[in-house]
């Protein structure tokens, strides 16, 4: 009868352990990342809010020592996502590590182009090289591609984003697009077209100390790899048209 028992109850063990497995294999969780090197407090319509750029974490009113007790906790612990249970009024607010991971950003200057001044296409070797930079980049996993507003830029990449349905994103500023790289696209592979003076200041801008300058060369491809930790290193390549394939 004990036999019995302990064999019933071992099965019904086994039971309850299997459903808590399936409960949170299938857990959605409803969570905005952010990230907590750059969040801070400000005073925004006398309320004192945690915030990141223009988005706002938390709310807490006119409790700025409170305001400034979590954001030293968001800090401490590295937390990277705010969760929600039941928005648009939650019943429960909680926050998450998530591991972050390697993030690739594949940079190169236009490819050759058609004058000096203006905004000029591409020459015809031009095309060439932008095709053999796709073809370079086929299994590189690349998903997110970035260019400047300029018909050389968007042609250098559009080989690459158009036949994999890519939208190009256009990019002001610098500033602009490193936020973007290292908060929206973390542990993504992106290409990122630019010029001869904003490649080396974008390879700075994501932490690398130094970069070299370009000169009249449209055959380099740079590759800044942001470790999980935060660091940056730099991966430097030269690439030549394959004038045999077209």
């Amino acid at each position: 009868m004990k036999k019995i028992m302990m064999a019933t109850l071992l099965v019904l063990a086994v039971s309850i352990i299997s459903f808590q497995e399936t409960i949170a294999g299938s857990l959605k969780e409803d969570c905005v990342s952010f990230n907590p090197d750059k969040v801070q407090i400000k005073l925004i319509n006398k309320s004192w809010k945690i915030i990141e750029g223009s988005h706002w974490i938390m709310d807490f009113g006119l409790k700025s020592n409170e305001a400034a007790q979590a954001l030293q906790i968001i800090k401490k612990y590295g937390y990277n996502q705010i969760c929600f249970v039941g928005r648009p009024k939650p019943s429960m607010t909680y926050f998450r590590k998530k591991p972050r991971n390697t993030t690739k950003v594949f940079i190169v200057r236009h490819a050759e182009k058609a004058g000096p001044s203006g905004d000029p296409p591409l020459t015809a070797i031009g095309e060439k090289r932008a095709a053999t930079l796709a073809r370079i980049l086929d299994k590189s996993g690349v998903s997110v591609v970035f260019s400047t507003n300029t018909t050389r830029t968007r042609e250098t990449v559009n080989n690459y984003a158009d036949p994999r349905r890519i939208r190009i994103q256009l990019y002001g500023s610098i500033p602009q697009l490193t936020n973007l790289v290292t908060s929206t696209y973390v542990g993504k592979n992106i290409l990122v077209a630019g010029h001869s003076d904003t490649v080396p200041a974008t390879i700075r801008a994501l932490g690398v100390g130094s970069a070299p300058e370009i000169g009249n060369e449209f055959n380099n491809l740079f590759i800044v790899t942001l470790a999980p930790d935060g660091s940056a290193s730099l991966t430097w390549l030269k690439y030549e048209i394959h004038h045999d394939l077209y």
